[in-house]
């Protein structure tokens, strides 16, 4: 195999690496959501909404006095 042909395998290795990589992230993310829907934890998302709907209801409080 000459010094080319290697590279290339090896360049083919590491892309296949990669796409494996981000497809095991993939399947992490998804089962971790999976796991904290069942469980029914506040995501950040749940959070800052909430936030946004007590800091809006502070203003209205305020405004009304």
């Amino acid at each position: 195999m000459s010094l080319d042909e290697s590279k290339e395998v090896i360049d083919q290795w590491k892309q296949q690496t990669e796409a494996r990589k981000a497809e095991v992230q993939r399947l992490v993310r998804e089962q971790i959501k999976q796991v904290i829907d069942k469980l029914d934890l506040a995501t950040k998302e749940d959070v800052r909404q909430l936030e946004e709907r007590i800091r809006r209801l502070e203003e209205k409080e305020q405004s009304g006095q």
